[in-house]
């Protein structure tokens, strides 16, 4: 591509990054981050996302925790997408709290928890026999008129 006089844009970034990622090559991935800021390229928020979810999969969560700490630092906001898929993480690991702490920063940054996002919180406390914490969760879901869909099961 480069020696045609053709040089990668933040798409094509993002699309071998998510390829890595999928591929489980999340160091490569995260060097090719480098790369692309080293090129004056900014990276968007689905391509941290990309990288964040690449770095769960792998049970890595101090460093998807720290790419969502980058984000922040280089002026990119974290979407409930971010928060979410690093709560459900917590909660494979059976890291309940450090899920709440995470839920409790996206709230204070303004981000408001969804469907998806009470159906993480809801289902990571049932499967850890947290029940009455967990209708908590659904006590405050329906109070703020947000519906339980297909994907709570309790």
């Amino acid at each position: 591509m480069v020696s045609r006089g053709h040089y990668p844009n933040v798409v094509n970034y993002g699309t071998l990054i998510n390829g890595l990622c999928k591929n489980g090559e999340i160091e490569k991935a995260e060097e090719l981050l480098h790369v692309m800021s080293s090129q004056g390229l900014q990276p968007t928020v689905v391509t941290y996302n990309t990288l964040v979810d690449g770095f769960c999969k792998k049970g890595l969560l101090d460093k998807a925790v720290e790419k969502l700490q980058c984000m922040v630092s280089a002026g990119i906001e974290p979407t409930v997408v971010t928060y979410n898929t690093v709560m459900d993480a917590f909660y494979k690991e059976r890291e309940t709290r450090k899920a709440e702490v995470l839920l409790h920063v996206m709230k204070s940054r303004g981000i408001l928890p969804y469907v998806r996002t009470y159906n993480i919180l809801i289902d990571g406390l049932c499967k850890m026999n947290k029940l009455e914490k967990a209708w908590k969760f659904v006590d405050e879901m329906v109070s703020k008129g947000i519906m339980p869909n297909t994907g709570l099961a309790i």
